[in-house]
């Protein structure tokens, strides 16, 4: 799995923007962009495109997102929807001294811990989090994939919803 080390903690995430024509919801994740204050760069953390969307096609429909994507040091994660050509990144490492941040797609959890995430979302609770924390070997994490929000800054923990932008130093409290 190729990775990314960063020691930064002042990121912008998005995940799971599907990108497929539909811009409806651009111009909001566009402006969260641009008024993220100086600094921050963007990890978009998979599924970037949508099964059927080419890269050309993307950057002639989303024209005003890909702008403000260049205008910031931005890391594509690749997700399962993304072509294989997309990106060979599968995670990003931030390394801060109180702890270490995996962000990932999170398509690649087992079967068993996707199976438990699509029982009533009422059961994300302590016994989902020992199980996140068990297969990212104990780190802080921070996952797109599953589309709904799940964040727990005392547990280090968050699931973002999609098509919308995050701070890092937000969602975990880092």
């Amino acid at each position: 799995m190729k990775q990314i080390a960063s020691f930064s903690k002042k990121w912008l995430l998005l995940t799971d923007l599907h990108l497929n024509g539909d811009t409806s919801w651009d111009s909001k994740v566009v402006q969260n962009i641009r008024e993220a204050g100086p600094g921050y760069g963007v990890i978009v953390m998979g599924d970037f495109l949508d099964h059927n969307m080419t890269f050309a096609e993307a950057f002639m429909i989303h024209r005003e997102l890909f702008e403000a994507l260049s205008q910031r040091n931005t890391i594509f994660l690749k997700g399962n929807c993304d072509p294989r050509i997309f990106s060979s990144y599968r995670a990003v490492i931030i390394y801060l001294e109180s702890s270490n941040i995996t962000i990932k797609h999170g398509h690649t959890f087992s079967n068993s811990f996707m199976n438990f995430l699509k029982k009533p979302r009422k059961l994300v609770n302590s016994s989902t989090l020992k199980i996140i924390k068990k297969i990212n070997k104990k780190q802080d994490l921070v996952i797109g994939h599953y589309h709904f929000e799940y964040i727990n800054p005392i547990k280090k923990v968050a699931i973002l919803s999609p098509r919308k932008v995050y701070k890092l130093d937000e969602v975990l409290d880092v």
